[in-house]
């Protein structure tokens, strides 16, 4: 069977949070709040709260629409990314901003736009299975099948310079590497067909040699688990995520 069920695991990757640094600044937490043009930083030591209206920084994609979903910042807590939909005139990317400073006393933080990485053109419509209802006390809420392209479920992979997301309305997979800020050789993403299909984040393990990813939809009830094959430096050839065919004794 190529899925294994582990049912148990869908709450916890579902409710997976918003990825922030772990490394060298520990106490950085970032977050985006969908509705707004707010990035959020908070210091988890002192519970300190600052927030940056980012939508009117310059180089901001989108001409002050806005429309996003994640943020997450690297270990170091110099770079963070905010994931942004294909809401037109915005592009479905993720924006780069260099995080020069924080005043947590004064509330404030000097924010700058770095770049765009754009994935996917302004209003490029999502791609969901038709599904029916069956039971009139359980709707399907419009909510569920938005029309645009959204780009969900950051995460860094341990033990290497990249950063994965997933493009929740239909089945591609982002790589980029944070390093340099700029998608890997082979374009911004790629795809396992149905096996990769609204896959909402990939979680990985300490290693950075596997993952697990489920599908945020109707019809989709099953864990998959991704491996890495190690190949020699500079072939690049290992940063795409490959399929294994069941999840691994002794689990990850």
């Amino acid at each position: 069977m190529r899925r294994e069920r582990l049912l148990c695991l869908v709450l916890g990757l579902l409710l997976t949070p918003t990825v922030h640094g772990q490394v060298a600044n520990p106490k950085l937490y970032v977050f985006a709040d969908i509705g707004d043009g707010q990035l959020g930083l908070i210091n988890t030591q002192t519970d300190q709260l600052v927030q940056v209206d980012v939508a009117g920084l310059p180089g901001w994609p989108g001409n002050g629409i806005v429309h996003k979903q994640h943020a997450w910042v690297t270990p170091d807590g110099k770079t963070v990314y905010m994931s942004i939909d294909a809401m037109a005139p915005s592009p479905a990317g993720i924006v780069v901003f260099n995080l020069n400073d924080i005043d947590w006393d004064n509330q404030t933080a000097d924010v700058t736009i770095k770049k765009t990485l754009e994935i996917s053109p302004p209003g490029e419509s999502s791609n969901f299975p038709a599904v029916e209802q069956v039971d009139p006390r359980q709707p399907i809420a419009h909510w569920t099948q938005p029309a645009i392209t959204q780009v969900h479920g950051p995460s860094f992979r341990p033990h290497s310079p990249f950063s994965y997301a997933t493009i929740w309305t239909d089945d591609r997979i982002v790589a980029f590497n944070y390093q340099i800020n700029n998608f890997t050789w082979f374009g911004p993403t790629f795809s396992y067909g149905d096996f990769s299909r609204h896959t909402h984040g990939l979680v990985f393990n300490s290693h950075g040699n596997l993952a697990l990813g489920t599908g945020y939809y109707y019809d989709q009830t099953s864990i998959d688990v991704y491996f890495f094959f190690t190949r020699p430096r500079g072939s690049h050839s290992d940063l795409r995520l490959r399929l294994a065919a069941r999840p691994r004794a002794g689990g990850i």
